[in-house]
């Protein structure tokens, strides 16, 4: 079974969008997509994430990333697998 929050491509394209004209703020994504935080925070990752991980020949696990990020950001990462 499937956990978490789905992301639609048409989700995506505003999605970036969003992240290009707010740089970033979290908070300020969400609010315009009527989401929380965490998910939005939590998609940005997953999709640094899997760039990475095809940039690097998937010499990495998507979870090694992850661990990496939660590292680099000091706080818990939530993982939501619910890409499309």
């Amino acid at each position: 079974m499937k956990t978490g929050q789905v992301w639609t491509e048409e989700d995506n394209v505003v999605f970036k969008d969003l992240i290009q004209k707010y740089h970033k703020d979290f908070r300020q994504v969400a609010s315009e997509m009527n989401r929380t935080y965490t998910q939005v925070r939590s998609h940005y990752y997953n999709i640094q994430c899997k760039n990475s991980i095809q940039e690097s020949n998937k010499k990495q696990t998507f979870k090694d990333c992850q661990n990496s990020q939660q590292t680099q950001n000091g706080s818990q990462y939530i993982v939501f697998d619910g890409f499309q």
